[in-house]
């Protein structure tokens, strides 16, 4: 029995030995593979941060595409972080790849559903998607996490109004006004959504409500006028003007409305004294000056009082801008439409020391000395703008009638031509162009250059009174195609009938054709017309009467015609002999 026992304790110890062994083994394997597993997730968040550290770098550079494969990578080695997803969203939101940004942004929020930035950045993707009311529920997340954060206020205001749905938007602002009191800026904002809605007493009552707080706030102020205006209640905006001008008298901006309102109820002289102090503002730039200036322009002519008004005011300018190029280039309009014109020619010149490149002074400057026929300045200012403006059309045909007149007639025809070569899409021009050029090709004997362009102007203008009248006389002196000149001359008188010159026309070309009893008639009439004074119109009278056989009335007119034009040789000859020499 005792051998037996003995047997059984060593089979039990022998089995205790095995089962110990086995245990420690299974231990240590165990103890093995978590080892492993914990090497490779160290190995992993190695990688991870590398990853990430790299995609950081290449997203700071702006490299983003490398950015992106790199935080992808983070993605696929560890899925449960949410930053990378976080940060691939912002990429391509700006990237403006909005569907993938939208994809990861919500990633990152199941992965982390109370982040603060990730809420923030998924609203502003999904209003870039234009999922309205997604963004519109994150912003509220925002603010059961930041109650008094106004941004996100105006974020839900903000999409209320671009879907147009203003009476939300102003519930928002009502809710932040409950919070933070009375600001400025919200009553400004839902002043002008109201006007939207074509509320224009809630607008009113908005504003109101903002002045019984601060009532001397004159932007506010402006805007309750310009509101009582547009609701048609004018007696409450001019008082509202008059409460501007008292708190800030030197705002012109509201003396000119306060201008307005006076002259549309027939108060001139009050809507001037307004223009006045508008003027000696310096919250008035001079181009808004300038401006109404030349609204006055129209009326100088007809009109003594708006003259004396638009001198007056002009002066103020000047006195508040005297070295302004603007305010002396209105002043000298003002003196060109009075025809003071040595006047407007100092300004202009003025401005022209200040503004090289100003075409419309330069014109006007030109257009001075055509009035004062002094074709010197004509010649030398056209010369000089040229070199500012090498391709403007207008100023080549100065040049060129300058040369003309001084009978430079070569490059006189080189002007015109020159000047035609840039002209674009201006037949008055144009024809202007075209006359001077037959003008002047007739006054070296290039008669058929000249009425081959007489003949383009006609084609461009049938009624050119002065190359209908022009081309006529020149074909009677030469004694050509007379019926053609009689029948121009004729429509000539037809479109305008008491013209002197042009009916001293008509009776030369009856004189050419012999017919020197009707030229009698005609050239009488042209006397009578504002011709008793020319010594041509005088002595073609004396050459009908001669042809009439009146010799001593003729003798009478050419002795007058002789007074007038006491250098005419030909004119000389025929009184001493008596005799026509043609």
């Amino acid at each position: 029995m005792i051998y037996k026992r003995i047997i059984i304790i060593l089979l039990f110890l022998q089995a205790t030995e095995l089962y110990c062994q086995k245990t420690t083994f299974n231990q240590k394997l165990k103890t093995t593979k978590n080892k492993s597993k914990v090497d490779e997730n160290e190995k992993n968040q190695f990688l991870f941060n590398t990853h990430f550290f790299n995609a950081l770098r290449e997203k700071t550079n702006e490299n983003y595409e490398v950015a992106i494969r790199e935080f992808k990578k983070c993605n696929d080695l560890i899925k449960s972080n949410s930053e990378p997803f976080y940060q691939l969203a912002i990429i391509y939101q700006k990237t403006s790849k909005n569907l993938e940004a939208l994809e990861n942004i919500q990633k990152a929020i199941k992965l982390q559903p109370d982040n603060k930035w990730y809420i923030t950045a998924y609203a502003e993707i999904a209003v870039a998607n234009r999922e309205y009311k997604t963004a519109i529920s994150q912003y509220k997340k925002l603010l059961k996490i930041e109650p008094n954060n106004q941004e996100f206020y105006h974020s839900i205001a903000d999409i209320h109004i671009y879907n147009k749905s203003f009476q939300k938007a102003i519930n928002i602002y009502n809710q932040l006004q409950e919070k933070q009191g009375l600001d400025k800026s919200l009553s400004i904002q839902k002043y002008k959504l109201y006007m939207q809605l074509n509320k224009k007493n809630l607008a009113i009552k908005e504003l109101q409500l903002f002045l019984n707080e601060s009532k001397d706030d004159l932007k506010v102020l402006e805007m309750l006028s310009e509101a009582y205006l547009l609701n048609d209640q004018k007696e409450k905006a001019f008082e509202i003007f008059k409460l501007i001008s008292n708190i800030n008298p030197e705002n012109g901006r509201i003396n000119l409305t306060l201008a307005d309102y006076y002259r549309e109820n027939g108060e001139n002289e009050k809507s001037y004294l307004e223009l006045k102090k508008a003027f000696k503002s310096k919250n008035i730039d001079v181009v808004t000056k300038a401006r109404i200036l030349l609204s006055y322009i129209p009326l100088i002519s007809i009109n003594s009082k708006v003259k004396t008004q638009a001198n007056e005011l002009s002066e103020i300018l000047l006195k508040t801008n005297p070295n302004h190029p603007l305010a002396r280039n209105v002043r000298g309009d003002l003196y060109y439409t009075q025809k003071e014109f040595d006047k407007a020619e100092q300004e202009y010149i003025f401005v022209l020391e200040i503004e090289k490149d100003n075409k419309q002074v330069w014109t006007q400057l030109l257009f001075i000395y055509i009035e004062k026929q002094d074709y010197h300045k004509i010649l030398n200012t056209s010369n000089e703008a040229i070199t500012y403006f090498p391709a403007e059309a207008l100023f080549y045909y100065f040049q060129g009638i300058s040369q003309k007149w001084f009978k430079k007639h070569k490059t006189a025809i080189e002007s015109f031509e020159t000047g035609l070569s840039f002209l674009i899409d201006n037949n008055l021009l144009e024809i202007e162009f075209y006359s001077s050029l037959a003008d002047t090709y007739h006054q070296i004997q290039l008669h058929d250059k000249s009425d081959s362009l007489y003949e383009k102007v006609l084609e461009l203008d049938s009624n050119n009174i002065i190359v209908l009248n022009n081309y006529s006389y020149y074909l009677s002196l030469r004694k050509t195609n007379l019926d053609k000149a009689k029948e121009m001359s004729i429509r000539c008188n037809n479109l305008e009938p008491d013209n002197g010159t042009y009916q001293d026309t008509y009776a030369w070309i009856l004189y050419q054709k012999k017919d020197y009893k009707e030229a009698e008639i005609w050239i009488k009439k042209a006397l009578l017309n504002g011709s008793e004074k020319s010594p041509v119109v005088i002595e073609h009278y004396g050459d009908i009467l001669f042809k009439l056989g009146k010799i001593e009335e003729a003798l009478i007119q050419w002795q007058k015609a002789m007074a007038l034009d006491l250098e005419n040789k030909n004119l000389q000859k025929k009184i001493k002999d008596k005799k026509i020499y043609e």
